[in-house]
C-alpha cells in the first residue's frame, strides 16, 4: 500500500520506524493510514461504549457514533441490550436521528419501516406480495456486558471477549461496577488523531506541568524523577517503592487488591490493571485529599489507593475506594478523536445528600480540560514540517510499548 503523502509504502514506513521513539509524522495525520487503523486495529477491539445505568428502563437507546458508523444501543422489552448498525435495510436512512430517548419501535423516518427492538422487521408498507418481512433485520453489531459495562465490536469475527477482559474482570468487581449509576458525563471532541489522545492517557511524564491538581492527590512529585508507577516506567525511587509495597500488604489484607495484569508487551492486547496508593491523607480525589462519594460496594473499607485500567488502547478506568472514572476515546476522523469520561458512584447514592457533583468532578474534569489543550498543540506541531520523531523518555515507557504493539498489528494489515 502506498501512502502518497510520504511517497512510501506502509511497510516501508514502518520498517523505518526508530526503536523507542515516537511515530512518524504521517502515523498521526495521513487519511490513508487513518482508514487501515480503523479498519484492522479499531474496528478489532472490543469498544467500551457506556455504562448500563444509561438506558435502564425498556425502550431507551442512545447512538454510539464512531468514524462514519452509527450504533443504536437499546434495552429491548426482554430488558436485554441490542446494538444495531443506525441504517436501515430499505435504502440506508438513517433511523434515530436524536442522540438518545426511548421508543417501542424503530421506525425509519424516510419511509415508515418499522422494527422491533430486537431489530427484526415488523412493518414494511406497499412491498410487492413475494416480499418476505422475515428474512429482514437491522445488521447488528457484537455486544458484551461485563459487570454493567457495554462493549461493542464492529469486526465481523471478534477476539474472545472472555480473554480480553480476564483478570480486569476483578477490578470491575472491586469497583462493584455493576451496582453503579452514571453521575456525570463530560465529552470533549479534540482536534487530534486517535493515537496522539492514547499517547497522552498513557504517561503521566507531563503530569507535573499540565496536572497540578491531579498531582496534589497523586504521588507525582515523589516519583517523578524515575517514574510514575506502573503506567509509566520500570524504575522507581526507594521511598516509592518502600510505599507502594506498604499499601499493597494493607489491600492485600482487605482482599481489595486484585493480581497486577500487564499485556502491554503482548501482539494480541494492550492491556493493564493495578492498584496504587493515593498521597498520604487522601481518602479519594477530592480537591482536598477527602471521601467524595459512599464507599463503593466492593470495598470492605477505606485503602485510599487507586485503580488504573487499560482494556485496550481506546478504553480504560481509573477509580478510587469511593468513584469510577470511564474513559472513552473514539476515533471520528484523521484529525478529530471523541474524549469523553463518565463518573460512576453507588446506584443508590443521592446526589446533593451522598455526594456533591462539584466536588465529584473536580479532579477529572479539570484534567480532561487541560489534556485538550495539550493533545490539540501536539497535534498541530506533529503536521509540521519540522517535526522529527525523537527519543521516548523512561516516563514514556508505555508509549514506546503502545508504538511496537501499533507497528506489529499494522504490519499484519499492510495490503
Amino acid at each position: 500500500m502506498k501512502i502518497k503523502s510520504v511517497n512510501t509504502s506502509l511497510s516501508d514506513l514502518i520498517e523505518r520506524q526508530a526503536p523507542s521513539c515516537s511515530l512518524e509524522g504521517a502515523f498521526y495525520n495521513d487519511p490513508e493510514i487513518y482508514k487501515v487503523d480503523m479498519e484492522h486495529l479499531v474496528y478489532r477491539q472490543w469498544l467500551l461504549v457506556d455504562h448500563e445505568s444509561r438506558i435502564p428502563n425498556r425502550g431507551e437507546y442512545f447512538v454510539f457514533e464512531i468514524d462514519d458508523e452509527s450504533i443504536i444501543l437499546i434495552r429491548g422489552s426482554d430488558n436485554r441490550i441490542y446494538a444495531h448498525y443506525n441504517v436501515c435495510c430499505h435504502r440506508g436512512s438513517r433511523i434515530c436521528l436524536k442522540k438518545q430517548g426511548k421508543t417501542n419501535l424503530l421506525v425509519c423516518p424516510y419511509h415508515s419501516w418499522s422494527f422491533r427492538q430486537d431489530g427484526t422487521l415488523m412493518k414494511a408498507p406497499y412491498m410487492p406480495e413475494d416480499f418476505d418481512p422475515n428474512n429482514v433485520a437491522l445488521k447488528s453489531c457484537h455486544l458484551k456486558v461485563s459487570e454493567g459495562l457495554i462493549f461493542i465490536c464492529l469486526a465481523d469475527t471478534p477476539p474472545d471477549f472472555d480473554e480480553n477482559i480476564a483478570g480486569i474482570d476483578k477490578y470491575f468487581k472491586l469497583h462493584s461496577t455493576a451496582q453503579c449509576k452514571i453521575a456525570h458525563r463530560h465529552t470533549l471532541p479534540t482536534k487530534a488523531n486517535w493515537k496522539l489522545v492514547v499517547e497522552n492517557f498513557l504517561e503521566c511524564y507531563h503530569c507535573l506541568a499540565a496536572h497540578p491538581e491531579l498531582c496534589s492527590v497523586r504521588t507525582l512529585d515523589m516519583v517523578i524523577s524515575a517514574g510514575a508507577g506502573p503506567s509509566s516506567g520500570d524504575s522507581y525511587t526507594e521511598e516509592y517503592q518502600e510505599k507502594l509495597s506498604a499499601f499493597e500488604e494493607k489491600a492485600k489484607a482487605m482482599d481489595q487488591l486484585p493480581e497486577v495484569v500487564d499485556d502491554c508487551k503482548g501482539e494480541q492486547w494492550f492491556r493493564l490493571a493495578y492498584r496504587n496508593y493515593l498521597k498520604e491523607g487522601c481518602y479519594s480525589e477530592s480537591e482536598d485529599g477527602g471521601k467524595m462519594a459512599p464507599l463503593l460496594k466492593g470495598f470492605n473499607d477505606w485503602d485510599c489507593g487507586y485503580t488504573g485500567i487499560s482494556i485496550n488502547p481506546l478504553s480504560h478506568m481509573l477509580a478510587t475506594n469511593d468513584a469510577v472514572f470511564l474513559f472513552r476515546f473514539t476515533p471520528r476522523g484523521p484529525l478529530l478523536t471523541d474524549v469523553e469520561v463518565s463518573w460512576l458512584v453507588n446506584n443508590d447514592a443521592v446526589e446533593g445528600k451522598d455526594y456533591d457533583l462539584d466536588r465529584l468532578k473536580w479532579g477529572w474534569e479539570t484534567t480532561a480540560n487541560q489534556d485538550l489543550i495539550i493533545t490539540e498543540d501536539t497535534q498541530k506541531g506533529v503536521n509540521s514540517r519540522a517535526y522529527i520523531p525523537h527519543r521516548l523518555s523512561i516516563m514514556e515507557t508505555n508509549i514506546a510499548a503502545f508504538c511496537r504493539w501499533y507497528l506489529k498489528n499494522m504490519q499484519k494489515a499492510d495490503i
